[in-house]
């Protein structure tokens, strides 16, 4: 049995700065833009594209739930209900919405409204945060990488190993920074025998599957990332943690493609 439906959580002004976020999603800004509302461990993501008519909302799931704020099955069931479905390529459960009327639009903030009052249980008095990011995906991809990385999982051969190290030197990636960001020092996801464990992610989606909201990151070359994980004298590098598909490196591998990436620039006549 569903919860009882509480009275909405969001009131006309809330709906009407709602509205007018979505709006300002589809037409301003790049081709991935964000809006993110916030109630504490809760969280809607609705992203979208100038000049489109549809926007993508994702809502927080059990996966990245503490366990006193673990969703119910009841509740749960609410985000179903309408119509919200798990995907590996997303970290909470997501739909595609339409816009092209003013009626689909305040269906969709009903809805939402909805999945906050009786999902997440969101009292009415409880403030929601509305953050708003306007821009363009981030287009890193590592295609290479992450093929080589599935060859490893499946054939587990000197040959497949071989081909992975070298698209690890030749990669760039994203790097998350530590909370302080000064002189984007990488964050640290652990630490292993008393070293850090630092990580890295070959693309955008990668690092939600990590941090849904997202994360401070930067772009860096392979030579910048293992040279940093040598200097660190890191216990681990994880690659794509949280991910669909990652792994890690210990110490002695990042040392060993370091090494190759530094004789592989001087042979080209590179700075190191």
């Amino acid at each position: 049995m569903l919860p009882a439906r509480p009275r909405s959580i969001v009131n006309d002004a809330q709906i009407t700065r709602l509205l007018a976020h979505v709006e300002t999603l589809t037409s301003a800004g790049g081709d991935y833009n964000r809006l993110t509302m916030t109630a504490g461990e809760y969280h809607a993501i609705i992203t979208g594209a100038r000049d489109r008519n549809s926007v993508t909302v994702e809502v927080i799931g059990n996966r990245d739930l503490s366990r006193p704020a673990k969703l119910t099955e009841g509740r749960a069931a609410v985000i179903e209900e309408h119509g919200y479905r798990s995907s590996s390529r997303r970290p909470g459960p997501s739909k595609t919405v339409k816009l092209g009327s003013d009626s689909e639009r305040q269906q969709l903030a009903r809805e939402i409204s909805d999945i906050f009052a009786r999902a997440f249980g969101v009292g009415a008095d409880e403030p929601i945060e509305f953050a708003v990011a306007l821009g363009d995906a981030e287009p890193t991809r590592n295609v290479e990488l992450v093929r080589a990385m599935r060859r490893v999982a499946q054939r587990r051969d000197s040959e497949s190993r071989m081909q992975l190290y070298q698209a690890l030197a030749r990669a760039t990636y994203l790097l998350p920074l530590a909370s302080a960001r000064e002189e984007d020092e990488p964050h640290v996801f652990e630490t292993m025998r008393g070293r850090p464990v630092l990580g890295v992610f070959t693309d955008w989606n990668s690092l939600r599957l990590w941090k849904p909201r997202g994360w401070p990151y930067v772009l860096r070359s392979a030579e910048e990332v293992f040279r940093a994980a040598v200097e660190h004298r890191v216990g681990a590098l994880m690659i794509n943690p949280r991910g669909n598909v990652g792994g890690e490196l210990y110490l002695h591998e990042v040392e060993m493609i370091d090494r190759a990436i530094a004789k592989l620039n001087a042979r080209r006549g590179g700075a190191r």
